[in-house]
């Protein structure tokens, strides 16, 4: 190209030079980002496979109720032998039993009050409250009910929020939140209830080291590792026992996951949640074939009980 020419288009040519590596330089840092993004679905992949519980997809709902504006403060679940669902929530002293969307039945037993966890044993039903007092209705649905109520050491302190039955010692678990402000156990207590004792010495106690070592086992990289480690929050929120492993389930609202544990404390799984399937997990409950049903407050929604599926 002469000097004439090259006066006449060497802007231009320059110009166009300038644009095209920006269009290179956009595509190569479009690119790199999605790499991010699949690195980080391959990472949540990669760690939910090791980590999770391999009977259930905890983020793909099978079957959704969505509860009326008065159990929006749903806690405690329990299953009845008809399939129908017991719940209780923490502001007033009813019991609801849910056959479905459009059939929730309510059971006035006690005053407003905190209360956390429900189970049905046989006839009769337990209610847990945030300080340790387990109430009980014996003959429930039938005419002729007593109530009873029964204190303990326990108190407000260790923020009690769920209750599960152990068929095989006849005897309901206990888990609590805070557990005296406790920053590296969370403790699960015994009430007997033949004995109707609760037992002082803690059933088992859940290490909060042991969970993040497992967690740093199942993660892939230093970054993921840090991650999943700063995310980590463990306040159980709903306690359940499952029909077919024996294997206790312990969820936490606050860090949504779920842990599973055996009855000697071994870490069987972590599970993660998405946060967008469930606001605010706060009961468990488990039907005779492996189902899982998961109570979510409203969080400024809408409560819902979502069912999972046991797949062998």
């Amino acid at each position: 190209m002469d000097k004439e020419k090259l006066e006449i288009y060497g802007p231009g040519l320059l110009v166009g030079f300038l644009f095209a590596g920006l269009i290179v330089i956009n595509l190569f840092s479009k690119k790199e980002e999605k790499e991010t993004v699949i690195d980080k679905k391959e990472n949540n992949f990669i760690f939910e496979n090791i980590c999770r519980n391999k009977h259930y997809h905890l983020n793909q709902p099978n079957s959704t109720i969505t509860l009326p504006e008065e159990l929006n403060e749903i806690s405690g679940l329990s299953l009845h032998e008809d399939n129908s669902l017991f719940a209780v929530q923490d502001e007033e002293g009813i019991i609801y039993q849910i056959i479905n969307e459009d059939d929730i039945r309510p059971f006035k037993f006690h005053k407003d009050g905190d209360y956390e966890g429900i189970e049905k044993v046989g006839s009769d039903i337990y209610v847990v409250k945030n300080t340790g007092t387990i109430f009980t209705i014996k003959n429930f649905l039938q005419k002729h009910q007593e109530k009873e109520k029964l204190n303990s050491f326990l108190d407000g302190s260790y923020d009690i929020e769920g209750l599960a039955y152990d068929k095989k010692t006849n005897a309901l678990l206990l888990v609590c939140k805070s557990c005296q402000s406790s920053e590296e156990n969370r403790f699960i207590f015994k009430y007997d209830i033949k004995e109707n004792q609760l037992l002082e010495d803690p059933y088992l106690e859940i290490s909060l080291s042991k969970i993040k070592e497992y967690i740093i086992s199942c993660s892939q990289s230093d970054e993921e590792k840090n991650k999943r480690l700063n995310d980590f929050l463990f306040a159980p929120s709903a306690i359940a026992i499952h029909p077919r492993t024996d294997n206790i389930f312990i969820s936490s609202s606050q860090g949504k996951n779920i842990l599973e544990i055996n009855h000697q404390g071994t870490i069987i799984s972590f599970n993660l949640l998405d946060k967008k399937i469930h606001l605010q997990p706060e009961g468990l409950a488990f039907a005779e074939n492996g189902t899982l049903y998961i109570s979510n407050e409203a969080k400024n929604k809408q409560a819902v009980i979502h069912s999972f599926n046991w797949e062998e």
